[in-house]
């Protein structure tokens, strides 16, 4: 998010606090209004939430295979 909130800061031109605001608020799809974007800064805002998705469920699946395996052993054992 570091890394996101500095290049947004860099092309945008505005304080360190209100860019965090503003990729926080793009991280947790929060709508406000957002100031006026060159069209790249608006490519990166999207892939990053693009990322972000990805990286969630990637963390999901990490943390609920193994969960939902032993579900589905200890259900099988009745059947």
């Amino acid at each position: 998010m570091l890394a996101a909130t500095l290049v947004i800061q860099f092309s945008m031109g505005i304080s360190f606090i209100s860019d965090f605001f503003y990729t926080a608020m793009v991280t947790t799809t929060n709508r406000t209004h957002f100031p006026a974007s060159p069209p790249w800064i608006m490519l990166f805002t999207s892939k990053w939430v693009h990322y972000l998705f990805v990286l969630l469920a990637t963390l999901v699946a990490l943390v609920w295979s193994p969960i939902m395996g032993q579900i589905i052993r200890e259900g099988t054992k009745f059947l």
